[in-house]
């Protein structure tokens, strides 16, 4: 039903001069995660070299200090000057890994094509049934020689998205209990994430490739976090290292944001399994084209016609459910805008789908950016969020609420309003608050579910959009305003 507002407040009038005086941070780290981190040998001669030009040490100061010493943070101390270890530095620059594509282009999963590996470009031949069965068992009991075999293979059968997949498998059982250097199992479970989800992109869409996908993945980020928060310990505090510090501290709050979707993401396959185990549709493998399909079907009144992996209307409905997972991982979002664009109708129920995966997308897009504090285009994705859900609403102003599709876009006009307060100019954010409390009211008049269920969850809504308005008491509220007057909604900036 939306996104559930979970640990998001809106923003404090006296923070938001804090938030605009650090623009750019997005931009900043992205030019930072492709920083390349100098070699060890390279670093400490470096090291050397720039604490003797930066200070000059007297004779007697050197004997009155005894034995050089480093600070626990990797500063070398002279006296009570610390000077910046390019091994600390290189150590927290190694740690600030963050799976998202705009920020990194090793996470920009396009294809299989797009990874960098020698391959035979000439083989088309495939792998049996049999041989891909036996293996995922191989992958799973012993990791460790299957690799070997698996890398060979990769190099004859390029096109195989299931040796990617099991590649992926492979490495994260051989590494996910490893006693080995913390950082390295990062490092290898990262390049098992991009493998699996290349594997995924390139149609080969089942419920058991997610579901290996999803072990794989937020196997990663459990490791991540952990190394991360372990590598700030001894930087609490510390001015020496600034930016690297600030950035990595970004990185643990994303990848916790990210790590918190597992339980939703395995609960959407458990879902999907137990809708679909009596279809085949739930096991085999499948592609984009597919999809396509079926919605041209359904869009033909054809929803009953029976394709290789069920109904069109089957399809359809499992194709939904996918992206309601998928939207929320960032490394396949290519998936979901492939999806969104292949399906694209105008049928009423499948635009109200639409408004709902794009909605749950800019949200999570959204929380990013508050970690981020970028608050330009936090207005932008406001605003956007905005305007797609009320003119969602403008189109299904009559229609009864029985579904929770069909309530969502006014859950997510509420929210947005909530969420985005302080950001706008006064007569902006009046307008918002004043949509959002005309419709809320609409749905009381729409609900047609047996326990009033939707009219329950709007009345709360707007007893926190009052709180708001008790505590900045220079907003007001115009009821008379008429949503569905012709006046555009807010428009999106320019990006």
């Amino acid at each position: 039903m939306g996104l559930a507002p979970v640990n998001t407040q809106p923003i404090p009038p006296a923070a938001k001069a804090d938030l605009e005086s650090t623009p750019g941070t997005l931009v900043a780290m992205s030019e930072l995660l492709n920083q390349q981190p100098p070699p060890p040998n390279a670093a400490a001669k470096k090291a050397k070299k720039s604490n003797f030009k930066a200070i000059k040490i007297r004779r007697d100061q050197i004997e009155a200090m005894g034995d050089r010493r480093w600070g626990i943070n990797g500063s070398y101390v002279i006296g009570r000057t610390h000077l910046r270890n390019p091994e600390a530095e290189r150590r927290l620059l190694r740690a600030t890994i963050i799976p998202l594509p705009e920020l990194d282009p090793f996470w920009k999963v396009l294809s299989l094509r797009k990874i960098s590996m020698k391959t035979n470009a000439k083989s088309n031949a495939e792998l049996s049934e049999k041989k891909v069965e036996k293996l995922k068992i191989q992958a799973t009991l012993t990791p460790g020689s299957v690799r070997l075999e698996l890398l060979k293979l990769m190099r004859k059968y390029p096109k195989s998205e299931e040796l990617f997949l099991i590649n992926g498998v492979a490495t994260f059982y051989m590494l996910k209990n490893t006693l080995g250097h913390l950082q390295e199992v990062v490092e290898g479970l990262r390049l098992a994430t991009r493998d699996a989800a290349a594997a995924l992109v390139t149609d080969n869409i089942s419920l058991a490739n997610m579901k290996a996908f999803f072990e794989i993945y937020f196997g990663f980020l459990e490791k991540l976090v952990l190394l991360q928060k372990r590598t700030l310990i001894p930087f609490k505090g510390d001015m020496q290292y600034g930016n690297l510090v600030k950035n990595l501290d970004y990185g643990v709050q994303i990848n916790e944001l990210l790590l918190d979707k597992r339980k939703e993401a395995n609960n959407m396959i458990s879902f999907l399994a137990t809708n679909f185990n009596r279809s085949s549709i739930a096991n085999p493998t499948f592609g984009l084209l597919t999809i396509k399909k079926a919605v041209d079907y359904v869009n033909a009144g054809m929803g009953q016609k029976k394709m290789d992996h069920g109904t069109a209307d089957e399809m359809v409905e499992f194709a939904y459910g996918i992206m309601k997972v998928l939207v929320k991982i960032p490394a396949l979002e290519s998936i979901v805008q492939d999806m969104l664009k292949f399906m694209a109708s105008t049928r009423t129920d499948f635009r109200l789908q639409h408004v709902s995966i794009l909605s749950n997308k800019l949200f999570f897009e959204f929380k990013i950016l508050m970690i981020l504090r970028e608050l330009d285009r936090m207005r932008t994705l406001a605003r956007r969020l905005f305007r797609i859900n009320l003119n969602m609403i403008k189109v299904v102003k009559n229609r009864s609420i029985q579904k929770p599709v069909e309530f969502e876009p006014f859950l997510n006009l509420a929210l947005i309003t909530e969420f985005s307060l302080n950001l706008f100019p006064k007569e902006e954010q009046e307008e918002m608050l004043s949509t959002s409390f005309k419709l809320l009211e609409r749905v009381t008049l729409l609900d047609q579910t047996d326990k009033r269920t939707y009219m329950t969850e709007a009345a709360k809504l707007m007893g926190r959009l009052d709180h708001l308005l008790e505590n900045d008491k220079t907003l007001q509220v115009d009821h008379s305003i008429d949503p569905f007057a012709d006046k555009q909604a807010p428009q999106e900036e320019a990006s």
